[in-house]
């Protein structure tokens, strides 16, 4: 069994009794798309990955480098819903939200490195 598979299949198992919410360390876009769209549910997921955070979030809240890490921004994502998360990428708004966010992203990425941690 792939691991597609495999979390699909917990999935199902696990939305049998109705979970208040999901935890699943290796989660697909697009099954993170499908598990939210059934149950509307409020998904919170971690990634280090700016353009999968604004293709699939409603918000993206960064966090500052480090070990004493801490909120550093939070931007809306407003972007319409359904998303097709490949085709989303083309869109003038992804463009506009992804360089607002990369502004302060990128500070933190330098600091990071600075630091050894990014190497």
């Amino acid at each position: 069994m792939n691991v597609t598979e495999e979390a699909k299949n917990s999935t199902s198992r696990n939305s049998r009794c109705s979970p208040r919410f999901y935890l699943l360390f290796v989660m697909l876009p697009g099954l993170l798309l499908s598990l939210w769209a059934a149950d509307r549910k409020a998904v919170m997921f971690v990634t280090h990955d700016l353009e999968e955070a604004i293709a699939l979030a409603d918000r993206v809240v960064l966090m500052s480098a480090g070990p004493a890490a801490g909120i550093i921004g939070d931007f809306p994502v407003t972007l319409p819903r359904p998303r097709d998360i490949a085709e989303v990428r083309m869109e003038p708004t992804f463009h506009h939200i992804h360089k607002e966010i990369w502004a302060s992203l990128r500070v933190e990425v330098q600091k990071a490195y600075s630091q050894g941690e990014g190497a």
